[in-house]
């Protein structure tokens, strides 16, 4: 590879092959580039791989950024939201973030917690630690106040799951509410972290006939991780209609660690 290139190719995440050494990104987000040259003799030098972030530009009105993409979380662990807001002095706390649960169709605000600023490019990032002690659908917004008032961000919709037991109890499966005997349908929960691949949960599938439920199936889960945890997921099927319950145990070797159950019904 001569000294001093001819040509300088990129690549900008899935896009197509590009000459020349400026590069835009047209959106928000991470972003992989992936760029080499090539000199006057047609050889092809090392392709050099980067990762960078870009933030939008927050409004010069006030309103701060919609906070960043969330991963799944887990209950009563720690994990971070941040945006962007018009540039403020680092280290106050101009913005507070809301969290709202959706609970029986609709979204209640569950915790506030404030955010600190700290300085980024001509604005300011707004950053907060927290954690949420319930599973389920969650959605966040920041808040900034301005004088006498509120300006709020978008939502950002997120899931949090319920940590197991250290213990090694699995969480209760969730199912789909409704299913077809003879079908195949999901069954899923977490277990403390096990070896992935493995089937370390068993899963008892219970129908309810003349007045009591009877075991009518036992299925294996495998587990993944997921977190620090393992994630367990099954593809049962129930061979009659009716009303059915299912709930999982853990082969930890030890004690029967088994879940509560889920209900469902089966056409």
């Amino acid at each position: 590879m001569d000294e001093f290139p001819l040509t300088t190719h990129y690549r900008l995440d899935s896009g197509n092959d590009t000459t020349g050494t400026a590069v835009t990104a047209g959106s928000s987000g991470l972003h992989t580039l992936r760029f080499w040259s090539v000199d006057y003799a047609g050889n092809v030098g090392a392709v050099t791989v980067t990762t960078f972030t870009v933030v939008p530009v927050p409004a010069s009105t006030g309103v701060p950024s919609t906070p960043a993409a969330i991963s799944t979380r887990s209950t009563n662990r720690s994990f971070t939201v941040s945006g962007e807001i018009v540039r403020h002095a680092a280290g106050t706390h101009p913005v507070t973030l809301q969290f709202y649960r959706y609970e029986s169709g609709r979204w209640v605000l569950r915790k506030s917690v404030s955010a600190v600023v700290s300085d980024t490019l001509s604005f300011s990032t707004y950053r907060a630690s927290t954690s949420l002690p319930y599973s389920g659908t969650w959605r966040v917004r920041a808040r900034h106040q301005v004088g006498t008032k509120y300006l709020y961000s978008g939502y950002r919709t997120f899931t949090v799951v319920a940590t197991p037991s250290s213990k090694g109890a699995p969480s209760t499966p969730s199912t789909p509410s409704k299913v077809t005997h003879n079908r195949p349908f999901s069954v899923s929960g977490y277990v403390v972290r096990d070896t992935a691949g493995t089937a370390s949960v068993k899963l008892y599938l219970y129908r309810y006939e003349s007045r009591r439920w009877v075991l009518r199936k036992v299925a294996y889960a495998t587990v993944s991780d997921f977190l620090t945890f393992s994630k367990y997921l099954g593809s049962p099927s129930v061979p009659y209609p009716g009303r059915w319950r299912v709930k999982a145990r853990h082969l930890d070797g030890s004690a029967s660690n088994t879940s509560g159950y889920r209900y469902f019904t089966a056409s």
